[in-house]
């Protein structure tokens, strides 16, 4: 089998250790895998290369070896449109699957790729991260819009060759193609347990992310400032964790000296290992996400979610989960603009009778070996 993906390898970010606890889960599930990833190195150019465990040298396929930014955005488009050194991998290798990471990728030359796909019999087996995404990429840049546009017409196509789309959704059915359901996922060993002393009088939140419009921290920011204005009888904190664009940084900041809580939220950037452990130690209530509305979405199971309970920590989010539905250790505010009453969340926070161990406990069901298992049972029971 090969797992095709776009995303790049440097573990910089969430959706780059996903693919790799995919990966690393299929493999456990003894399907005999290799990981075909998109690689973009600044000093060196653009390249599609096949993934080597050992790091020693990953095996190049195809590679633009350019230090211009400009030219690298021209390469990109031709692995955009292009995939005939991965076919001819496939041949050269006798892979019967590929499983595909789609991120609004359909076009001329994908459909083409799938339909050389099948006419060589091969399994192809598509993964949505976030469905539906139509309002997230209206929203985005011109050059996205274009993407998705051409997206929206080329995966009407899809249902000829694809067997089974993958979803985080509740979704039977996508584009006319029956779905495999499972839950994003997590690789507990590598998440330790929260091991925090209380602080009198002080209550701390956290938010990790790679800030995006979808994480609506500005909403926690704007209550933290109506709470703050009505006599508090606690202190709260708020320590946001995670790189973003310039632009939505800037924002953030603003917001926190416009209301005057510089004393109250900390922005740390980008953190991992035992920094990023160290952090969370001060914390007692994690933010999800809190602007899911803003791309039309109303349920969705986000993997921080998962890393949150695998902390130990409650969280706060304004979607539906269902995988946490009627959790004692979940709030939930509304899912629109409206501020929330952060006394509230103290108070449910401050009644909870459940342990930091003993809602890591519910985190195992999530783990990646189980999540992917579920796809592995559907190549058993289909061969």
């Amino acid at each position: 089998a090969l797992f095709l993906t776009p995303t790049s390898l440097r573990k910089y970010n969430g959706i780059e250790k996903k693919v790799l606890f995919q990966y690393e889960a299929l493999k456990k599930n003894n399907l005999d895998i290799e990981l075909c990833f998109l690689d973009r190195d600044e000093r060196l150019g653009i390249a599609r290369k096949i993934y080597r465990e050992d790091k020693i040298e990953n095996k190049v396929l195809k590679n633009f070896k350019t230090r211009n930014n400009y030219i690298k955005k021209l390469f990109s488009i031709f692995f955009y449109w292009n995939f005939s050194d991965v076919f001819n991998y496939i041949l050269e290798n006798k892979i019967k699957l590929i499983y595909i990471r789609y991120e609004y990728a359909s076009n001329y030359g994908f459909i083409k790729f799938l339909k050389k796909l099948k006419e060589k019999k091969i399994m192809i087996l598509i993964e949505i991260p976030t469905y539906p995404y139509d309002q997230e990429l209206l929203r985005s840049s011109l050059r996205v819009k274009i993407k998705y546009f051409v997206d929206k017409y080329y995966r009407n196509y899809l249902h000829k060759y694809v067997h089974r789309i993958i979803t985080f959704s509740n979704d039977d059915e996508i584009y006319g193609i029956k779905t495999i359901k499972i839950s994003n996922g997590i690789d507990i060993n590598k998440i330790p347990l929260i091991t925090r002393e209380k602080l009198v009088k002080e209550i701390n939140f956290i938010g990790v992310a790679g800030l995006a419009l979808w994480h609506g921290f500005d909403r926690f920011i704007l209550s933290m400032s109506e709470y703050y204005k009505n006599n508090p009888k606690e202190i709260i904190k708020f320590h946001i964790v995670g790189s973003s664009s310039k632009e939505i940084m800037e924002e953030l900041k603003k917001l926190v000296k416009n209301n005057n809580l510089n004393d109250y939220v900390i922005f740390y950037g980008y953190k991992s290992g035992k920094d990023l452990d160290n952090i969370y130690n001060q914390t007692d209530i994690a933010i999800g996400s809190l602007g899911i509305h803003r791309i039309g979405l109303t349920e969705v199971q986000p993997l921080k979610n998962r890393e949150y309970c695998a902390k130990g920590l409650p969280f706060v989010i304004s979607f539906n989960d269902p995988c946490f539905e009627n959790k004692d250790f979940v709030f939930k505010v509304s899912n629109n603009e409206e501020l929330f009453d952060i006394n509230e969340i103290i108070d449910w926070y401050k009644n909870l009778k459940i342990s930091p161990k003993e809602i890591r406990e519910y985190s195992k069901q999530f783990t990646w070996n189980i999540q992917m298992g579920k796809v592995v049972k559907y190549l058993e029971d289909k061969n």
